[in-house]
């Protein structure tokens, strides 16, 4: 049974809390970073690398109803403070975001490659906005299976044969 954290003000379940559960639109396994990073598709742009492969969830089994996840680097090699790192960050996440629904059912990658502090916030969108067109260009749109009742027409068909 879940810890319960008292306060004065706030009463919280940690079993129900939305910072226990896991996120499904996130990488967070060194194992899922470790295949992405693996993979051949591997898209470069001035400020990020993006690395694609495809989807699976943390059982390694393959889900394609469970959309694009992103995971994200940004070392102190490439941007030395974390404001630049946390910016970078934060932009991708919005980029992604924002395009989320329309990408196939791959793990992204997306690697800061230097500073940014040469570069707006514009820039980098213009930039990461590419480099997620050209991942869907490559490997397609993503259409979620469907999950429906069998039609009238279908029922009747099977069950005169």
């Amino acid at each position: 049974m879940g810890r319960t954290i008292t306060s004065p003000a706030v009463k919280v379940n940690q079993e129900t809390s939305p910072k226990t559960q896991p996120h499904p639109h996130k990488l967070t396994q060194a194992s899922e970073f470790k295949a992405v990073l693996a993979a051949d598709c591997r898209l470069s742009g001035k400020n990020y690398l993006l690395r694609a492969g495809a989807g699976f969830n943390a059982g390694d089994a393959f889900n394609p109803l469970s959309g694009a996840r992103l995971g994200l680097i940004a070392s102190r090699k490439a941007a030395r403070r974390s404001v630049d790192r946390n910016r970078g960050k934060r932009i991708a996440r919005e980029a992604f975001r924002a395009v989320r629904a329309t990408l196939p059912a791959v793990d992204v990658v997306l690697q800061l490659k230097n500073d940014l502090r040469k570069s707006g916030n514009a820039e980098l969108r213009k930039e990461l906005d590419r480099l997620l067109r050209d991942l869907t260009a490559r490997y397609g749109v993503f259409q979620p299976a469907r999950l429906t009742q069998p039609t009238q027409a279908t029922r009747v068909n099977s069950q005169a044969e």
